[in-house]
């Protein structure tokens, strides 16, 4: 009898698999297990947003540091055809022992897929998926009619699988609610963990501080969309400007959906160009660090999160931060920040800046939270340990 033979006779059926040789590997009995890592909407356009900066930078410390798999990246086609490795466009096939992690956040092509991600879970192989936030849940006005829409297929599809990781115990809470109230019977078999994102900029870039300008600069990184507030910063702004106060605003971020009141207020500021500066089209790592070196803080004024990110790379300069006061901001930077009240008000909001700026001048402004220690390769390191993974 052959060795093909023995493991079509006895160990196929045994891991649940009858005549499925086009999805199911035939077990190479010296191959590492794989680790499919899922690259979809990466694989079709980098929008460079946070979400994707999020999956660049775990995907390269997975690649650089997993050593007991190999990591290949998939992505999914479109009509329910599976996923195919990127690079070489091949249909993936899986045996024993390989693990699937819905890395990005492709939420309407993971849901039509479903069948394949359920042939894997009927032969024992591990699917998890990461999760940024449940804002299309809780704040549906603030996404486009797309998102809002087949977000809530795409949970209603991920969670009958293995597990779940956020990048925070808030967001990880949220899904639990939200689960809680719907779908309960999934609880109990759903395994949940959380891993905060990191930071690493190039080392080697050595960016140092410009000479101190009595001009204060506040930064602002994030795209242009209506739940980052970049309308109740601006408009407070003009009203510190309108008073005297010497101060510039500086907007990192590409323009969002649907925030074309907000792009006019922008570009029709007759500050635009001087002390409101906007980079609407994206810049260098090394433009962004230059630009968390010379600021005097960050403004993070969004109504909704799911961690913040920009958050940790300001900490990472020691850039002071200026936050809206909601949760997820409360978990991640504590009492290490100066709080805007949580109100859409420019007033209150110019009356809260005058107020930090006051605090600055007797060296009384909160330091940020130290958080040089969490690189992405830290966040990695926890996924895989939430997975259980071997590194």
């Amino acid at each position: 009898m052959t060795i093909q033979s023995i493991i079509n006779i006895f160990i196929l059926p045994l891991i649940g698999i009858k005549n499925n040789i086009s999805f199911v590997e035939k077990i190479a009995l010296h191959r590492k297990p794989r680790l499919f890592l899922d690259m979809t909407e990466l694989h079709f356009k980098d929008s460079k947003t946070g979400v994707q900066r999020v999956t660049k930078n775990i995907a390269s410390y997975f690649h650089a540091q997993i050593k007991n798999y190999d990591v290949v990246d998939v992505f999914a086609k479109k009509y329910g055809a599976g996923f195919y490795e990127c690079g070489t466009n091949r249909a993936i096939k899986v045996s024993a022992g390989d693990v699937f992690f819905g890395l990005d956040l492709s939420i309407f092509l993971i849901p039509s897929n479903k069948k394949f991600l359920k042939k894997m879970k009927k032969i024992g192989i591990p699917v998890w998926f990461y999760i940024h936030d449940m804002i299309p849940i809780n704040f549906p006005e603030t996404v486009d009619a797309g998102v809002r829409k087949h977000y809530p297929l795409w949970l209603k599809t991920i969670i009958n699988y293995s597990g779940i990781i956020g990048n925070s115990k808030s967001t990880i809470e949220d899904l639990i609610n939200w689960i809680q109230n719907h779908y309960p019977e999934k609880l109990n078999s759903l395994k949940f963990g959380y891993s905060y994102l990191g930071y690493d900029f190039d080392k080697n870039m050595n960016i140092q501080k410009k000479t101190d300008s009595e001009q204060l600069s506040f930064l602002m990184v994030s795209t242009v969309e209506p739940r980052k507030r970049y309308d109740l910063a601006v408009k407070a702004f003009e009203i510190l400007w309108s008073e005297g106060v010497n101060a510039r605003l500086t907007i990192v971020g590409r323009p969002g959906w649907n925030n074309e009141k907000t792009f006019r207020l922008i570009r029709g500021s007759s500050n635009y160009g001087k002390n409101l500066i906007w980079y609407d089209s994206g810049i260098s790592d090394e433009q962004l660090e230059e630009l968390y070196c010379d600021s005097s803080a960050l403004i993070f004024c969004s109504e909704a999160e799911g961690f913040g990110l920009p958050i940790i790379e300001a900490a990472s300069h020691n850039l002071p931060l200026i936050l809206r006061d909601i949760p997820i901001f409360r978990e991640v930077a504590g009492d290490r920040a100066f709080y805007l009240e949580n109100k859409n008000d420019e007033a209150i909001f110019s009356e809260k800046i005058k107020e930090w700026i006051k605090l600055k001048e007797t060296n009384s402004i909160p330091l940020p939270p130290e958080v040089t220690k969490n690189s992405w390769s830290d966040s990695a390191r926890k996924i895989c340990e939430i997975m259980g993974v071997l590194i």
